[in-house]
């Protein structure tokens, strides 16, 4: 009818379960000989695990999580969300806080001029513990923690490199980071590693 079109109305902000994260932590103990042996099979021994990683062992902190690892999550010095790792069979393997807000995996690493970019906790780890800056996607479908790690590259000028796993999953990880660098007028790079499932069955395989 001749009017302007009208502006779309930004989404409302959505509302996180916050958790006291650091007074959980603060009780949690040191990894027993079940968790040892799951991360000792990746390379790195248990003070890698403990002290530079700062993984803990969750017994009934969490409502509603097994036990299995506790996996910090920081973001300038701050504990901003956790992971839990379940070792027991049949149960799920990696679990986020319900109704949790989702954040990349040493997000840190963004403020870098340079990053790698992998699915997970361990891989993005192997490649910090050797000395290269990487951030981890807790999950290769959260796209909550790719559109944050675009962004946060994007405002610190940060490049990024992206590995990932050698399967279809791999693959659809990718394309879902190129969309949203796309979206976001940031450029990726890919690294693949031919002959390996990931960046971690590489190294522990050289």
């Amino acid at each position: 009818s001749g009017g302007e079109k009208k502006a779309a109305s930004p989404p409302p902000p959505k509302n996180y379960t916050t958790y006291p994260l650091e007074v959980w932590y603060d009780n949690l103990d040191g990894l027993p000989p079940a968790a040892v042996t799951i991360l000792e099979a990746k390379g790195f021994p248990k003070a890698t695990w403990e002290d530079v990683a700062g993984f803990r062992w969750h017994v009934n902190s969490v409502t509603g999580w097994p036990t299995g690892v506790f996996i910090p999550y920081y973001l300038d010095g701050k504990m901003v969300a956790a992971r839990l790792r379940g070792v027991n069979e049949g149960g799920a393997r990696f679990m986020g806080l319900p109704g949790g807000e989702s954040f990349p995996y040493y997000a840190d690493a963004l403020k870098k001029d340079k990053a790698y970019v992998c699915e997970g906790e361990s891989d993005c780890l192997t490649l910090n513990f050797l000395g290269f800056p990487a951030v981890g996607i807790p999950g290769s479908t959260n796209q909550e923690a790719i559109r944050k790690m675009i962004a946060m590259a994007a405002e610190s000028g940060c490049k990024l490199t992206v590995i990932p796993d050698n399967d279809e999953a791999g693959a659809k990880f990718l394309e879902r980071i190129r969309q949203e660098a796309f979206n976001q007028f940031v450029a990726v790079d890919t690294l693949q590693l031919p002959g390996y499932k990931d960046v971690n069955d590489w190294y522990v395989a050289v």
